[in-house]
């Protein structure tokens, strides 16, 4: 959760943290996940939770909508987290880039170029100098 805390503040965008975990979740938003969402998206199996429960635990909650809206209102630590909800859009579990292009923001220092993820940021910024001076004078400027 502290990675997307993280991102949305580098991003600016001022967000609403409802923590599921101490707040509950209610069956009807569960449902509505589930059907915007899937459940492949929304249940954390490779959590401790889910390998906690017994294999009839498990048989039951996948059972039917009904038994895992259950097991999700229940045991809240099944969802994957975080749940990001921006104009009818959902991300599921932290992912930077899905985060960003969902939200429609090119400007984090990791982001604004997939392919210059890995680059120094002096050089990128050398890079992008190079760019706006060529975008703006001509190429013998950059």
């Amino acid at each position: 959760m502290k990675k997307a805390f993280d991102l949305l503040n580098e991003i600016g965008l001022s967000y609403e943290f409802h923590d599921y975990k101490k707040q509950g979740l209610d069956a009807d938003t569960v449902k509505i996940w589930l059907e915007q969402i899937g459940q492949d998206l929304i249940l954390n199996k490779k959590g401790t939770t889910w390998k906690k429960l017994t294999e009839q635990e498990q048989q039951l909650a996948l059972s039917s909508q009904a038994e895992l809206i259950q097991a999700l209102t229940t045991h809240t630590s099944l969802v994957k987290r975080p749940v990001i909800h921006q104009d009818g859009q959902f991300v599921v579990g932290f992912d930077e880039e899905k985060i960003v292009e969902s939200i429609g923001y090119i400007g984090t220092s990791k982001n604004i170029i997939p392919a210059f993820r890995y680059i120094a940021e002096p050089l990128k910024l050398e890079f992008y100098l190079s760019l706006i001076l060529a975008l703006k004078y001509g190429n013998e400027f950059a």
